[in-house]
């Protein structure tokens, strides 16, 4: 594990008289805003149980240190799940959030939660699995090895970008920052392309018949 202060060696030269901690907190807010566009910090959820009647299952990763930004798939007793909006739920069904049976169709309307249509009929130990990308939360410390050394350089671009667009500062420079946050963009744009070609860090499980990750 990498913390914030690891980040610290990329931006203090550029930033004269700031603060270690604020320096820190703005390495923070960009390796949030860095995964949570990129989604290059894949997982395996762990699997959750399904309850009969309940359609919303709250996020419990791993790592309490993360949050869930982005569903990649979701697989009900093996059977991988269609990602629907409300609208089609709503044309498909009377009354959707009423319905119950073996659930064909996800969505999310909170970002803390996922939502199974229809509910599930029955209670089933680990009948739902997911694979997800993850963020840091906002208490997070650090991010994994890998992570640091994948993308260092895109979180401090994003880091010097909020710090140098800082007002009547001595590091203030809005040229410079403008620069970062060009970089900081075609950073993101290009891990979200490896991402999408297969190429980040996760583990490619294919989910058994009973959804299991092995």
């Amino acid at each position: 594990m990498k913390t914030w202060a690891d980040f610290l060696d990329e931006i203090m030269p550029e930033l004269p008289g700031i603060a270690e901690d604020l320096a820190e907190a703005q390495v923070l807010r960009s390796a949030v805003e860095f995964m949570d566009r990129a989604h290059v910090y894949q997982a395996d959820h762990p699997a959750i149980a399904a309850v009969t009647g309940q359609g919303g299952y709250a996020w419990a990763p791993t790592d309490a240190d993360t949050e869930v930004c982005h569903v990649f798939n979701v697989w009900y007793e093996g059977e991988k799940l269609t990602a629907k909006n409300g609208d089609y739920l709503s044309d498909k069904y009377d009354y959707w959030p009423d319905e119950t049976g073996t659930p064909e169709h996800y969505l999310q309307e909170r970002t803390d939660t996922l939502i199974l249509v229809p509910s599930p009929d029955e209670d089933l130990a680990d009948a739902i699995t997911v694979k997800v990308a993850l963020k840091p939360a906002m208490t997070a410390t650090g991010i994994p090895d890998d992570l640091f050394k994948d993308h260092r350089e895109a979180i401090a671009a994003g880091a010097l970008f909020r710090l140098m667009r800082m007002p009547k500062k001595p590091w203030t420079n809005f040229d410079l920052a403008a620069a970062y946050r060009q970089a900081f963009n075609n950073a993101i744009e290009e891990a979200r392309h490896k991402q999408q070609a297969g190429n980040v860090r996760a583990d490619h499980h294919v989910p058994d018949k009973r959804g299991r990750f092995v």
